[in-house]
């Protein structure tokens, strides 16, 4: 395919990524597993690690009242919690300052002083009215073929591709040139991790600049269309985009900057295969 003719595949495929992706954003499924997520609290790293080492395959937690207010759903008797701290945040403290008779200033300050030990519970220790199920983002077709050539464009450019038994959930991780996957993970779940080494995203200098969310629809765009373009069914359901709330404008934004990443990965599986031809 000449450069011309590619280069419009890559733009058509980039305009039906976006109507998807805002299709997905707007249903009924997509808004109200959203809606479910916000009610859960953000914990912080270190009660991430207490629930981690207490409970490592909990998936989400909430105390015992959100559970049942929120998403009316009961704990079930007998259940052990999982200990958290929470900070202790006491009344707020009048201060008043008098210098040298002039206007007395009044400061009221919140003072976190300590910590408190609660219990969450995770969502499989509860029952009752069932939580919203998040689409399905998770990609496993493999195309062997593509694999290899993936492979030899990374060794290319200096970057380890491992395969790991887990990844807390994901499928994919990539960091300063080293690439993880899971067994089952399908070959879009490469293109993505692969594409994320290509535009530097772990490095400072492009972390500074750029937002996360502008980084994963930079990679999942790649993604999704290295394997439109080369067959791969599967891949016109754009959920992992939708869950990160990018919109079809978010998506076009970006697509001058993919464009030579997408050309790039491209041209070298096809250069691959016709070798091996």
């Amino acid at each position: 395919m000449d450069a011309i003719t590619l280069s419009r595949s890559i733009t058509t495929a980039m305009e039906e990524l976006a109507r998807e992706t805002d299709r997905v954003r707007i249903s009924q499924t997509l808004r109200s597993y959203l809606e479910s997520i916000g009610k859960f609290h953000t914990y912080s790293a270190c009660n991430q690690f207490l629930i981690c080492m207490q409970k490592p395959e909990a998936t989400r937690v909430a105390g015992y009242r959100t559970w049942s207010e929120k998403f009316k759903r009961q704990v079930r008797r007998g259940e052990k919690g999982i200990a958290i701290l929470a900070p202790c945040i006491y009344p707020a403290k009048k201060v008043e300052s008098d210098q040298e008779n002039q206007e007395i200033l009044t400061l009221e300050v919140n003072r976190p002083v300590s910590f408190k030990v609660t219990y969450v519970f995770d969502v499989l220790q509860t029952d009752g009215e069932p939580l919203p199920e998040a689409p399905e983002w998770r990609d496993r077709e493999k195309d062997m073929e593509m694999e290899k050539a993936l492979l030899v464009l990374a060794q290319e450019r200096g970057i380890t591709v491992e395969t790991v038994a887990s990844l807390n959930g994901a499928q994919g991780s990539s960091s300063g040139g080293r690439i993880s996957l899971l067994p089952e993970a399908g070959t879009r779940v490469f293109v993505h991790e692969l594409a994320h080494e290509l535009f530097r995203h772990s490095q400072a200098d492009v972390r500074a600049v750029t937002s996360k969310k502008q980084r994963e629809i930079e990679a999942d765009a790649s993604a999704y269309v290295v394997c439109r373009y080369f067959g791969l069914s599967g891949t016109s359901e754009p959920n992992y985009l939708a869950l990160w709330q990018a919109g079809g404008s978010d998506i076009l934004d970006c697509l001058e900057r993919v464009r030579v990443v997408i050309t790039d990965i491209i041209i070298s599986i096809e250069k691959f295969i016709e070798q091996k031809g």
